[in-house]
């Protein structure tokens, strides 16, 4: 249900006034009359401080001034280092934490509705002080009447209705950025941003999540994800097992468990690029308080209401990207940028592989053991924003997530290099990808994308005809003997490629479906002869298209 235009109207107004107040404080920054205008003494209700207050801090301040969607905003825009600077991100990290708590009569009334009976029939104890306090919910330590100790997430009361009503407003201010912002696909960024915030407030989805998680790292030893109680749990209330812990980032309670901090940092950043790039399936608000430490030394991940999913060809591009970063190939890192969907206009794509061949450049001859991933993905980022690129989400909270990882590992120890940690991985990685399960995977995938193009084909090169027919479309045909010849070998090569693949998926599927009598006799002979004239035919496709290619 659309908010009413009252409703819309009170919200614009709320948000020019925050935006006024906080607004007042940028210009006079930008003008240099800060000593005039000391906002950290307090003026315009301003928390008193020593340092001056810095842009930053008053973009930040009105967000928290505007409620939940906003403060969830500068989260999401925390993870994206490819739209906002490197202070800014700093700064709206600290929204994290920084939000007042709902008092407990209200935060009874909603477990009382949401389980359908009052919290003291679910729940031996609860305490009414919450553990910490977020822009969508608060978490609250309690104990259930089978003596298990629990933390109950507890959505903010009206939450959603806010949320619905200031994505209106997101909507509207979007669309008139779009014109002037149009590199950035203002519009775009919104509806991506309303679809994060929409699945976060259904925590059901937050503990599927967390079920997925747990079944990958079942065979994994020193990782814990919480056990979700489903009978204590619902859309807007999420009760999950409590575990002891320090933040990851926390170097003294690290050593006060008598952990070893530099083996703790390789095990975080290994499990976070074997999520990523082995599952494609991974957490998507990387910073340190989601991670946490056991006295055990177990490896704690925490709120899965934000992840991200790459498709298996997504996975192979990326693996290909960061091999390319790592071995400074600036030409090759362009090339798979341009496949994962980054789109570089035609008249700075030159420009752009030059900035990254000189970014590359500066690091080509160091030792893969201290070359500094994070500081590269920083550099790279400020060069993407200066060409004004647009990443796609995952892509740039992937390098967010990189680059915390290596960040918190130099916090807990000073000699610690992500890129000895990842080459290995991701050439394991490779191997794995080349196993018999997923190359027939692969395979299958492939054939299904062949077929749909051949049934597809047709209609969509009718279509295409229809539309030169009618005039919308002018064709200009070059009359090139050479260029001519070039497209009948094309075409020659496609028929081939294409026999080849159906020949392939034609053995494997007689091998796997065909049984007659006697079979066992005589399939290994069949299946020899069989690939034997496959590979034949593919190694003449690979003879002809390299004799073409010479000069």
């Amino acid at each position: 249900m659309r908010p009413s235009r009252t409703a819309l109207l009170n919200r614009y107004r709320e948000i020019t006034a925050a935006l006024t107040r906080h607004g007042l404080g940028y210009l006079v920054m930008e003008l240099g009359l800060g000593r005039y205008l000391p906002f950290n003494r307090g003026l315009l209700r301003h928390r008193p401080r020593e340092a001056p207050y810095t842009r930053a801090d008053h973009l930040r301040l009105a967000l928290e001034d505007l409620g939940p969607t906003f403060v969830k905003l500068g989260q999401v825009l925390s993870t994206r280092p490819d739209l906002v600077p490197p202070d800014w991100s700093v700064e709206f990290a600290k929204l994290q934490e920084r939000v007042p708590p709902v008092p407990w009569n209200q935060v009874w009334l909603k477990l009382a509705r949401e389980l359908g009976r009052p919290p003291e029939e679910i729940f031996a104890q609860i305490e009414p002080q919450p553990l910490a306090a977020a822009s969508i919910g608060q978490v609250h330590r309690g104990v259930l009447y089978s003596g298990e100790v629990v933390v109950v997430k507890v959505q903010r009361p009206g939450v959603y209705r806010q949320v619905q009503l200031d994505l209106e407003v997101l909507r509207s201010l979007a669309r008139m950025a779009q014109r002037r912002l149009a590199a950035y696909d203002p519009l775009g960024l919104v509806e991506e941003f309303a679809r994060t915030i929409l699945d976060e407030l259904d925590y059901t989805k937050e503990r599927r999540n967390l079920e997925r998680y747990a079944q990958n790292l079942a065979d994994t030893e020193g990782v814990r994800i919480p056990r979700v109680y489903p009978q204590a749990s619902g859309r807007e209330v999420l009760t999950l097992e409590y575990i002891e812990g320090v933040r990851v980032d926390d170097l003294a309670g690290v050593q006060g468990y008598g952990l070893d901090p530099a083996q703790l940092a390789g095990r975080m950043a290994r499990l976070l690029f074997r999520s990523a790039f082995g599952w494609g399936f991974f957490h998507a608000d990387p910073h340190p308080g989601n991670f946490r430490v056991t006295p055990q030394g177990e490896l704690v991940l925490l709120d899965f209401g934000m992840v991200g999913h790459l498709s298996r060809p997504e996975r192979g591009r990326l693996l290909e990207l960061v091999l390319a970063v790592v071995d400074s190939d600036a030409v090759r890192a362009a090339d798979r940028l341009a496949e994962l969907g980054v789109p570089i206009a035609p008249g700075q794509a030159t420009a752009f592989r030059h900035d990254l061949e000189r970014l590359l450049y500066q690091y080509i001859e160091l030792p893969i053991g201290q070359m500094p991933m994070g500081d590269i993905l920083g550099r790279f980022l400020e060069i993407v924003r200066a060409y004004q690129l647009h990443l796609p989400a995952h892509l740039s909270i992937l390098a967010k997530t990189i680059m915390m990882a290596e960040g918190v590992g130099v916090q807990l120890d000073p000699n610690f290099h992500l890129a000895p940690l990842v080459k290995p991985l991701f050439q394991r990685i490779f191997l794995e990808r080349l196993q018999p399960k997923q190359v027939q995977g692969r395979l299958r995938e492939g054939a299904l994308d062949l077929l749909a193009l051949l049934e597809e084909g047709p209609a969509g090169l009718r279509r295409l005809l229809d539309r030169v027919e009618r005039g919308e479309l002018e064709l200009r045909i070059r009359s090139d003997q050479e260029f001519l010849q070039e497209m009948r070998g094309i075409a020659n090569g496609l028929r081939l490629s294409a026999l080849t693949i159906a020949l392939i998926l034609a053995l494997a599927g007689l091998m796997m479906a065909y049984h007659p009598p006697g079979w066992e006799r005589w399939a290994g002979w069949v299946f020899g002869v069989g690939l034997a004239g496959v590979l034949g035919l593919g190694g003449y496709l690979l003879l002809v298209s390299w004799r073409k290619e010479r000069p």
